[in-house]
């Protein structure tokens, strides 16, 4: 785990790297520097915990990393980003400015110029202990397959590793599931949060939010608050609602059934892993299949999509999970076993399965996800399966 006075130095070339390592270990600068070749490497890294400072080296293509940069920066406020070049001129540092970074420097100047301008952007400001939150992202690919059992309990069994609460966020614009199944309501929701004029902060969605108990909330769906007519959910500040969720809670769970591919899309980057539920039947596994191709169109990572298998047996099922597997190629697979009885007095009482049916074979199978999930590494989950 990297710690907040950490710095990432993004580069391909050995030079740079033993200049930027030389110049911040001779003014502890940092308590630790990590270098990585890709800036998908970068992405990954920051997710799992935040950076006071990430370094970037533009060559040898400085517009073409610019442009792949900027959505990077937006995403990782808590990080300040510096960008260096062999050549610096006024329209990279125009462009540079552009996309958010808070400095350009020649390669140059490292030795004399880079400690300076690390200490003037890291102090008083983004060193400050704040860790973002991780998320979960859980799509369907029919419906009634149990994605929202999973997500509700899923999130509790987070929360319970974690001993902080978790938030949930119902995405169902159909049915409300979530709030359904946990047998809340309220009178705000996901849609006063997109509609919010002023800052999406975490503020506002923890004071949004619906507290299930002490480890669980909700942000519950517009059709919740009024089925007949629901606030539309505005779209455009979405990304920054996640954002918010993200800095409030230390888990995040977003039951997305019916989202657009858009919005599915922009969860996965901002996952920790992205669930696919579906039952071991031909037309749930063609779309999965097709649900994961598009998500990989949309840029996001193949190693952060997990095909959930619910209520799986050994027998009766009209596909063969060996059949499955071939079908949806080299990916991450896990099984959740079948207990119907378990699941349905979970929903019929509007309580997790941890206070109903702590020892259910349908608890154990989600409370080991979650402990996998809360350990993982940025790598591939591989669970047995």
């Amino acid at each position: 785990m990297t710690s907040d006075r950490s710095i990432w130095l993004m580069t391909n070339a050995p030079d740079t790297a033993d200049a930027v390592t030389a110049t911040i270990g001779s003014d502890n600068q940092a308590d630790e520097l990590h270098v990585c070749p890709q800036l998908d490497e970068l992405v990954v890294s920051l997710e799992r915990d935040p950076a006071s400072a990430a370094l970037i080296d533009l060559d040898p293509d400085p517009e073409q990393l610019l442009t792949q940069l900027e959505p990077i920066i937006t995403r990782f406020d808590q990080t300040r980003f510096v960008v260096i070049s062999d050549r610096v001129d006024q329209d990279m540092v125009f462009e540079a400015m552009h996309v958010g970074a808070r400095h350009c420097l020649p390669k140059e100047m490292i030795g004399s110029e880079l400690n300076r301008v690390l200490h003037r952007l890291t102090s008083n400001g983004s060193s400050n202990g704040y860790h973002r939150g991780k998320l979960i992202t859980v799509l369907c690919s029919s419906g009634g397959c149990g994605a929202t059992t999973i997500a509700v309990n899923l999130a509790n069994e987070l929360a319970i590793a974690d001993a902080k609460p978790a938030l949930l966020v119902d995405l169902d614009n159909h049915f409300g599931s979530v709030a359904t199944y946990l047998g809340v309501n309220g009178e705000y929701s996901l849609a006063d949060v997109l509609d919010y004029s002023g800052d999406i902060d975490g503020q506002l969605i923890t004071s949004t939010a619906l507290a299930y108990d002490d480890q669980l909330q909700v942000l519950i769906n517009p059709v919740t608050v009024n089925p007949t007519e629901p606030a539309p959910l505005q779209l455009d500040q979405f990304d920054l609602a996640i954002d918010a969720c993200r800095k409030a809670y230390p888990w995040t769970v977003v039951d997305a059934p019916r989202a657009p591919i858009e919005v599915n899309a922009h969860l996965g980057g901002a996952s920790r892993k992205v669930l696919i539920v579906s039952q071991l039947r031909v037309k749930d596994i063609r779309v999965a299949r097709s649900m994961e191709w598009a998500l990989m169109d949309h840029g996001v990572a193949r190693d952060r999509i997990v095909h959930v298998i619910n209520r799986y047996a050994r027998r009766h099922h009209t596909l063969e999970l060996d059949d499955a597997r071939r079908a949806l190629g080299d990916v991450q697979i896990q099984l959740i076993r079948n207990d119907f009885k378990s699941a349905i007095e979970s929903y019929d009482f509007g309580k997790p399965l941890a206070q109903i049916h702590g020892r259910s074979v349908l608890r154990k199978d989600i409370q080991h996800f979650a402990q996998a999930l809360h350990s993982t590494s940025p790598s591939p989950i591989h669970l047995k399966v």
